[in-house]
């Protein structure tokens, strides 16, 4: 789209939730059309970056300064759109997926093995390096300017979880109010007028969002949930209950290994990268199963690592009381349960022999004698922005290319409590943080930590 003085142009993909409202405080402008697109546009024409402050939503967006030859790249804060650039044969090149960028120009694609390490290691590669040689990614919460008349690149970073808190007066207080926020993260994401649906797996974070969604829309919602053959990895009768409970139109997909290893390039083709979760092709056949009935699709996406659902959070604070026994006891553990195949309780004793590693460092995948091997320092774990990194590197962007999917539970205000909550608090050991800061947690039945809700959510 261009300006109506055709000075700028933007390309975007994504979505602005609340561009009405900011709308309505640009009454010097005079609209063309009733988008977010342009509602960009003209904000986009100030310089400096108060201008994305109000903007909630997910977002990638380009803007072309035609008389001053300036481009602006813009990401979303947790990096929910993907947004890559390359600087090929005098060239700057850009686009929402590696595969456009790797065979810009002359160049063709080849391994970036200097960020390989920090990939196998932690699953994801920090700051704005990629897998890639020469493909570069705009980091989450940055807009890159290109001065095209002297090739400059400058990165501002117009959000930071505790800058912006502090900024708004944050901090935590015993019943912030979570439930509002998801609420209201939910009905954004409703204002458009289109077949509405939720993936809802029976677990507790999208059945939240599936009740929520039932009570603020009139007629059908479909809901969708993957099942298996193998009873041992089968759940989906968690999924059913809940599709009973707040009475969706419920569709199951049941895969086998057969189309799980035939959709496996497909899935990695979507990704750019090789796959770190092994849930990603199911989800990729799930959207597929969507598309048939609805146009958007609410997730749960995003609520494990902002409020500790996942058990390796628990980790760093569990180690602290193993550091209390005498100094040969973690060590022994560490080395007992590496020939067991015990993994977890591995990494538990390996912190608990050395607390000064910082606890994103230990949040890798691999023992810290292979970390150690392949060459992962501290300067490269200090790097890392530790829960948003991982809300980076979740499915959501393979997702977003191949279906128009979004999770509420990443809603700002959400990002802000998760910030502000004291970290003990978060980390209780054999429970789910959310139940100790006022997360949704009376009223749900946690057998195998899978829900089914019980009448009416009650918040603590």
């Amino acid at each position: 789209m261009t300006s109506a003085d055709d000075a700028q142009v933007i390309v975007f993909n994504g979505e602005i939730y609340n561009y009405r409202q900011v709308r309505q405080a640009m009454p010097q402008v005079t609209f063309r059309t009733n988008s977010d697109t342009e509602t960009l546009l003209c904000m986009a024409a100030e310089d400096g970056i108060a201008w994305l402050e109000p903007l909630i939503g997910m977002f990638a967006f380009a803007v072309w300064d035609r008389k001053r030859r300036r481009l602006k790249l813009v990401r979303d804060r947790l990096g929910i759109k993907p947004l890559y650039y390359r600087i090929a044969d005098g060239r700057f090149h850009f686009a929402s997926e590696m595969k456009a960028l790797v065979r810009c120009g002359t160049s063709t694609a080849a391994i970036n093995s200097q960020a390989l390490p920090e990939y196998l290691a932690f699953r994801n590669i920090s700051g704005t390096e990629t897998l890639f040689e020469g493909v570069k990614e705009v980091p989450p919460g940055h807009m890159l300017e290109l001065d095209a008349a002297t090739g400059a690149i400058t990165f501002t970073a117009y959000w930071r979880d505790s800058a912006d808190l502090t900024a708004r007066g944050g901090g935590f207080e015993p019943g912030m109010p979570i439930k509002s926020a998801l609420q209201d993260a939910i009905r954004y994401r409703l204002v458009a007028d289109v077949p509405i649906g939720t993936y809802n797996s029976g677990g507790v974070d999208s059945s939240l969002v599936t009740h929520f969604v039932r009570g603020m829309t009139d007629g059908d919602l479909h809901t969708f949930s993957v099942g298996f053959h193998e009873a041992t990895h089968d759940e989906s009768a968690y999924a059913l209950q809940v599709a009973e409970i707040v009475g969706s139109l419920h569709h199951k997909l049941t895969i086998d290994a057969v189309q799980y290893a035939d959709n496996l390039p497909l899935a990695i083709w979507h990704n750019d990268e090789p796959l770190h979760h092994a849930h990603t092709v199911q989800l990729l056949l799930l959207s597929a199963e969507a598309k048939q009935f609805v146009t958007v699709v609410l997730t749960g996406e995003g609520a494990d690592e902002l409020f500790a659902g996942y058990p390796r959070y628990q980790i760093p604070l569990l180690a602290r009381y193993l550091s209390h026994l005498p100094g040969n006891v973690p060590g022994g553990l560490n080395h007992l349960c590496m020939r067991a195949g015990a993994r977890r309780i591995a990494k538990l004793a390996e912190v608990a022999d050395d607390l000064g590693r910082s606890v994103v460092e230990q949040a890798r995948f691999v023992p810290r004698k292979d970390l150690d091997a392949i060459g992962i320092g501290a300067s490269a774990a200090s790097s890392r922005s530790g829960k948003w990194q991982e809300l980076a590197a979740e499915d959501s962007p393979l997702l977003e290319r191949v279906w128009r999917t979004t999770g509420p539970h990443t809603c700002l205000r959400s990002c802000s409590v998760s910030t502000a909550r004291p970290w003990r608090m978060a980390l209780r050991p054999g429970s789910r943080s959310w139940t100790t800061v006022s997360w949704p947690g009376a009223g749900i039945c946690r057998s195998r930590r899978r829900s089914a809700l019980a009448g009416t959510i009650r918040w603590s």
